[in-house]
């Protein structure tokens, strides 16, 4: 009977235990995070081309000498670098974002 009384009571202290607890307040906040700024590419400084125009009755040519075509092959190298160090900063904002596709 001792025992019965004893299971009682402590079933008892336990479901009342258990029924009075409150609800765990959860609170979440956004962490504003810096963003780290790319250094920008380098600007494009092109050298100058002077384009040679031949006329041969109705027939137009357009050319370059060796020397400025050399410098049409270093500018559009330079064009190229340009694009790729952009598109370079474009992929970091898009990973830092989550934007990647």
């Amino acid at each position: 009977m001792v025992q019965k009384t004893i299971l009682i009571v402590l079933t008892v202290l336990l479901l009342a235990n258990c029924s009075s607890t409150k609800p765990i307040a959860i609170k979440t906040t956004p962490i504003s995070t810096p963003v780290e700024q790319p250094l920008a590419p380098e600007p494009i400084q092109p050298l100058d081309i002077t384009w040679k125009i031949i006329e041969n009755d109705s027939i137009v040519y357009a050319g370059l000498t060796i020397p400025h075509y050399e410098r049409l092959s270093l500018n559009m190298a330079d064009i190229k670098r340009y694009i790729i160090q952009q598109q370079a900063i474009i992929d970091y904002y898009k990973n830092r974002t989550g934007d990647v596709k």
